[in-house]
């Protein structure tokens, strides 16, 4: 019986010591589930061909906890047939799987591929998305974290591949993103410790359809090729100040297909030559936009050797060659007064124009201002210089920036062309406003334009289709004289500081519906979003509702006037919100809400640092006896905001 008693004690002890103490959590190192053939991978050797997911379902682990764990194996499958998935996931420093030829990620059917914490894969030749109908999709996080391939990776050979790196290194001969026709093939970097290296050529849609997504981290390669053949399509994005993409050779945006190149937010792409839309057929794009946006060119920029091609450099976006050419279709665009630049041999270079470039000035650039876009020390070629907004100086290589013109919402007025290309419209009814900028002419040409402020059915109609968005600005162009559809404008809508283009929509009238466009034109400058046109009819943007802040302020534009005046007078006696005139919160539009406006009034913004103090509901008398006032003479005004 003692001894009964004292194995008692002696277990419920060492139960509470495993309770209170940490224990050793067994973990096996090396581990298989499912349909694997070989099932051990501790007994794959160099000469073996490893399945996970022949058939069905299966998986791999291989887990450095505490000692160096590897496998091996001469080709690697996952997800073999059609209707197999699996998955091998690689962890910890010392971990490692190697395969002395190929390694496939998807060859059939569906293979995932997890490379974590130092972990490293090795191979011949990588294949994401072998066949049609697969899937192949390989993941890398983690500083140290490596996968060399020897040879060609394909991400997307003829089906779809997915290739994710948030940390790590990946090298290859040559990289195929989009190989085959008909295949898909995604590569996205998101970290600034992110490299991919191919010792050779790059193709973002080779045969298929290729995107490569730069958001942290760098890509390094030989010559690059965006849309290579027939029936491809390849877009790349370098995305931010951590962002790199260096072609040691040639960057080809679009050579026999469409490419695109956007490079944003101080996103930095270097080259020994720049041809965008190589061939005849190819249409292709590069934007280089925002300040610290940088496409450094060591050798000659071709826009539109033979095809179809635009570079756009907005918002102090750098563009920088040994010389520059463009052909009789293609078109350079440059936003003028934020520090865009084209500089050709630091300014001692030659550009060869047989294109068109073309020159904007939105609403922000102060009248007068002379800006010098192109920095170039020999101009030749037959192509034209158009200015937006201003006028160009053919001997000096200078931008005069217009003055401009005032006009008022649904009141035809006239300008002269060849005196002042821009214009400002005032809308009192919705405190709305818009600016237009045009083409300089040489000679007089008087063009009459009435912008109208959008309300009534058509606004309706908008209103109608939104869901958690309210119409920020919209307006309708029409024009008696002086434009011409297709002519090249820009329009500048005045929504206030700190807009995200991300968060607006963009919409146009065709004269019965509305049509959401591609909201991708868009850039915010100031309190300004503007676009460049080539036709008008209406316009507008759409966005969430800014949150008012300010006592009397519905539409939170940091103005109390008879914009707020006539919204609390559309919902005066409901129940409504503050955007709807409810300033004292609670839950109806009534005169001591009119009383908050009137004490508030204010025609121009109100400091944040007032506002922010708030304002007491003033006591009944004079200052409501002025808001009631106010009130009977907006009551009937339709709410437009």
């Amino acid at each position: 019986m003692m001894h009964t008693r004292l194995g008692l004690i002696c277990t419920a002890m060492l139960v509470m010591t495993c309770l209170f103490v940490p224990c050793a959590t067994a973990r096996a190192a090396v581990s298989s589930s499912g349909d694997v053939d070989p099932f051990d991978p501790t007994s794959w050797t160099l000469l073996t061909s490893a399945f996970i997911g022949k058939t069905g379902e299966g998986s791999v682990t291989v887990d450095s906890s505490e000692t160096i764990q590897t496998i091996q194996s001469d080709y690697g499958y996952l997800g073999y047939e059609a209707a197999a998935e699996g998955t091998v996931t690689i962890s910890g420093e010392g971990s490692s799987w190697t395969n002395r030829r190929e390694l496939r990620v998807g060859w059939n059917g569906e293979g995932t591929l997890n490379i974590a914490d130092e972990a490293i894969v090795s191979n011949t030749e990588g294949t994401l998305g072998r066949y049609s109908g697969s899937t192949g999709e390989v993941t890398l996080s983690g500083a140290g974290s490596t996968w060399t391939n020897s040879g060609i990776l394909y991400i997307g050979r003829s089906g779809n591949g997915i290739l994710t790196i948030t940390g790590g290194a990946v090298s290859n001969s040559s990289g195929r993103i989009g190989s085959g026709a008909g295949s898909q093939g995604l590569v996205t970097l998101d970290n600034a410790s992110s490299t991919w290296a191919s010792n050779g050529n790059l193709y973002v849609g080779d045969y298929g359809e290729g995107t490569l997504a730069i958001t942290g981290g760098s890509v390094e390669n030989d010559d690059a090729y965006i849309g290579h053949y027939v029936g491809s399509n390849g877009t790349v994005t370098v995305d931010g100040a951590d962002s790199t993409w260096t072609s040691d050779g040639n960057l080809n945006v679009g050579y026999y297909g469409p490419g695109s190149l956007a490079i944003v937010n101080s996103g930095s792409v270097e080259s020994n030559e720049g041809r965008i839309a190589y061939y005849s057929g190819s249409t292709s794009e590069v934007s280089v936009v925002g300040t610290g946006s940088t496409w450094i060119i060591s050798g000659a920029l071709s826009v539109g050797p033979l095809g179809n091609a635009t570079l756009d450099l907005a918002r102090g976006g750098n563009v920088t060659a040994a010389s520059a050419a463009v052909n009789g279709s293609s078109l350079i665009t440059i936003d003028i007064g934020a520090g865009s630049l084209l500089s050709i041999g630091g300014g001692a270079g030659t550009i060869t124009n047989d294109g068109t470039i073309r020159m904007y000035a939105g609403a922000t650039p102060a009248a007068g201002e002379i800006f010098t876009p192109i920095q170039a020390g020999g101009w030749t070629g037959g192509g034209v210089y158009q200015a937006v907004g201003g006028v160009w100086n053919d001997t000096n290589r200078e931008f005069v920036v217009s003055e401009v013109a005032a006009g008022t919402s649904g009141t035809m007025f006239s300008i002269d062309l060849a005196e002042i290309q821009r214009v400002r419209v005032n809308d009192s009814a919705t405190g709305w406003a818009v600016a237009a900028s045009f083409l300089a002419t040489d000679a007089s040409t008087a063009l009459e334009l009435t912008a109208t402020a959008i309300s009534d059915t058509v606004l309706d109609d908008l209103e109608a289709m939104l869901v958690n968005e309210i119409v920020l600005s919209g307006w309708q162009f029409d024009f008696e004289t002086g434009y011409i559809p297709g002519d090249p404008a820009y329009v500048s809508f005045d929504l206030g500081e700190g807009l995200d283009v991300d968060e607006l929509t963009l919409w146009q009238h065709d004269g019965s519906v509305w049509n959401e466009c591609a909201a991708g034109g868009l850039t915010c400058s100031g309190a300004y979003v503007g676009l460049a046109v080539s036709n008008f009819g209406a316009y507008a943007v759409t966005g969430v509702a800014p949150t008012p802040t300010i006592p009397g302020d519905t539409n939170g534009d940091n103005y109390v006037d008879e914009t707020d005046a006539a919204t609390l007078g559309a919902h005066w006696g409901q129940a409504g919100g503050r955007t709807e005139g409810d300033f004292n919160n609670d839950g109806f539009i009534n005169a001591a809400d009119a009383a908050i406006l009137a004490a508030n009034w204010s025609p121009s913004p109100i400091p944040e640092s007032i506002a922010s103090t708030g304002a007491s509901v003033p006591e009944p008398g004079t200052i409501a006896m002025l808001a009631y006032g106010l009130m009977v003479g907006l009551i009937r005004r339709r709410r437009v905001g």
